[in-house]
């Protein structure tokens, strides 16, 4: 587990977009209004695909999972306080997987996310029993608040302790998930949301376009 979520297993980009791209957010935030969450998300706005081009990002993704990881899913989400079903402590159950919350508006103290630093390296003998007890989750080390801020990229390994804050302050995301695809395949899960895309994403070294359906300019896992 290298690069910059070895230590701690998550890290925050701030400041991640241009001011032209940025005035585009308010758009965003009104398309996740009403939906669960937005499958088409990346279709709708193709800018927001730009971490699957970064050369920053992509180093981040692969010298954690190494060579072979590539896009699981993405998608537009809109928590408030009723619904959620990620506000108990837990791991996603899936082993290290990285996950990217790119923040569409501020974050507050009443809207966020709380992770456990380098909890990410707990081994379990059961990983599909992922929710922990709070006496459980304060024994294995210091909680902290993780606030995200409009034009934030948290990136975090799946295994670290976390679990979502909400209030009637929506915090309004976009989230991308990457894997080793030979991980994924033996679990089932590449593409198991069932995400539409432009078909620029192809051209991204995170993306396995032989898994991926043309239709026209959009592209959805097959």
């Amino acid at each position: 587990m290298k690069g910059p979520l070895g230590e701690q297993g998550y890290c925050v980009i701030s400041n991640y977009f241009n001011e032209y791209d940025l005035a585009l957010f308010p758009e965003v935030s009104r398309s996740l209004i009403g939906s669960e969450e937005s499958k088409d998300i990346l279709l709708k706005f193709p800018f927001l695909s730009k971490p699957l081009f970064d050369p920053k990002v992509i180093s981040i993704v692969r010298d954690y999972l190494g060579p072979k990881a590539v896009l699981d899913y993405a998608s537009g989400r809109r928590f408030l306080s009723s619904g959620s079903k990620s506000d108990e402590w837990h791991h996603d159950s899936v082993g290290h997987r990285i996950k990217i919350f790119m923040c569409i508006t501020d974050q507050d103290d009443t809207t966020h996310t709380e992770i456990v630093p380098s909890s990410h390296r707990i081994k379990y003998s059961n990983y599909r029993d992922s929710k922990m007890a709070l006496e459980d989750v304060k024994a294995v080390g210091k909680i902290i608040k993780v606030i995200g801020k409009k034009n934030d990229l948290i990136i975090f390994d799946t295994n670290l302790l976390h679990k979502g804050v909400y209030s009637q302050v929506p915090r309004e995301i976009v989230q991308f998930e990457f894997t080793d695809i030979r991980k994924s395949m033996m679990r089932g899960h590449v593409g198991m949301r069932m995400c539409s895309f432009h078909k620029s994403i192809t051209d991204s070294p995170l993306v396995a376009a032989k898994y991926l359906k043309n239709s026209g300019d959009s592209v959805h896992f097959a």
